[in-house]
């Protein structure tokens, strides 16, 4: 059961463009701000009226936005993915010790295999043994939080929509290679 260093996986070295899922929703800001800007101006007349409706819509389709987003999020994060092949921790982490993207880095953290992309997020691989399935559970890191408190959520939600389907394809080639090397040992056998 050697892992011969001869064996690469080959992914797409190009730089990610990250691709904005959320673009659709900006109708919200352009829909929202105005009703409530004409609401509130009837209301209360038309300077203070019209900047407390500005606000007040402006924070509305901010929350509105950010908790589409996050909704989207965790249907990504729980999202359950099916292995090929039954592997544990320690092995995918062998597996994917060959892989090699410029925008992510793999790592071992308390237990588990993780990705980082770009430096922002951590995108951390969660297997189910009895189901034989794994999650890909996404989230800022620390320092990327303070440096994107205006639409935390939906850059959240945008790193994790691009980064999931490489590391998707990166796992479920790590998981057919093992499988690959589990049936020629058990021929040889």
């Amino acid at each position: 059961m050697t892992n011969s260093v001869s064996e690469k996986h080959t992914f797409v070295q190009e730089l990610i463009v990250l691709e904005n899922p959320m673009k659709g929703y900006r109708k919200w800001y352009y829909s929202i701000i105005p009703v409530s800007c004409i609401s509130f101006m009837i209301i209360g007349g038309m300077g203070f009226g019209l900047f407390i409706g500005f606000i007040i819509g402006w924070a509305l389709a901010y929350m509105i936005v950010n908790g589409i987003a996050g909704v989207r999020l965790l249907k990504l994060n729980f999202a359950n993915h099916p292995m090929s092949a039954l592997i544990t921790n320690e092995q995918l982490y062998e597996r994917l010790g060959t892989f090699a993207h410029p925008d992510f880095t793999v790592e071992k953290g308390m237990g588990r295999v993780r990705f980082v992309f770009k430096n922002k997020t951590v995108h951390t691989i969660w297997l189910d043994e009895k189901k034989q399935t794994y999650s890909v559970i996404s989230k800022f890191k620390k320092k990327s939080m303070i440096t994107n408190r205006h639409n935390s959520g939906i850059k959240e939600y945008i790193h994790a929509y691009n980064a999931n389907p490489i590391i998707q394809n990166a796992v479920n080639s790590a998981t057919l290679s093992f499988k690959k090397q589990e049936a020629t040992i058990l021929q040889k056998a």
